[in-house]
């Protein structure tokens, strides 16, 4: 049995799934409200609050074969990025202090695969989600973005894709192509200029050490 974990980052609301073989085990959302001049201390203790009941729930049955976590959004300059951030490091750095391997996925990868548009709205996510999974509750659209990412995770170990997601698959494929750069390195050329986390439709081998490290920290091979 493979048991892969979809998290969704949010101090608010952190959309969590369990899928053991591709289908849903567990869907959770947790979080916790802040207010506009909390203190540095309170902020802390929210980030951590938040971490420790994210791991505690997602870790409870034991570790999972692979975590797949959204990556940062890094067009944002809120002032609450800086604290989203904290929490992001702290989820990604307990897993791995656990030895969980763990896969991160751009949000707009995220949204792509699930609908085709990688400006997609939440609500169309949390639609095509339902339409997975029927008869499963998926409270809102923070659970239904932690299910998208289990599920990409689980399709590397076997699982058959959403027969949309399939139907989309070549398309994607076609737009996210490697290449070789000039130095040797890999890219891809509708991501960023050297890829510093791998396409979820396409592993890069990377020829530099330094790339490798970086590649390994992003996907888990």
């Amino acid at each position: 049995m493979t048991i892969v974990l979809g998290i969704d980052p949010s101090l608010r609301s952190t959309g969590l799934a369990v899928l053991r073989d591709g289908a849903p085990a567990a869907l959770h959302s947790i979080g916790y409200g802040g207010h506009d001049g909390d203190s540095y201390a309170t902020r802390s203790r929210r980030v951590r609050a938040v971490c420790r009941s994210v791991i505690e729930w997602a870790l409870r049955d034991g570790l999972p074969d692979l975590a797949v976590i959204e990556g940062p959004a890094y067009g944002q300059f809120l002032p609450s990025t800086f604290d989203r951030s904290g929490l992001w490091h702290g989820l990604y750095g307990a897993l791995d202090a656990k030895k969980v391997p763990v896969a991160v996925v751009p949000p707009q990868t995220r949204a792509k695969w699930a609908t085709g548009s990688g400006r997609a709205q939440k609500g169309e996510v949390l639609s095509n989600v339902r339409e997975w999974f029927p008869g499963i509750k998926v409270l809102n659209h923070d659970i239904a973005d932690a299910a998208v990412l289990a599920l990409m995770g689980s399709v590397r170990f076997g699982t058959p894709m959403p027969a949309m997601v399939r139907e989309r698959l070549e398309s994607m494929k076609k737009i996210h192509q490697p290449a070789t750069g000039k130095d040797g390195r890999t890219v891809c050329t509708s991501c960023r200029p050297v890829v510093r986390w791998p396409c979820i439709t396409a592993l890069y081998a990377y020829t530099t050490e330094k790339l490798e490290r970086l590649e390994a920290a992003a996907w888990p091979q």
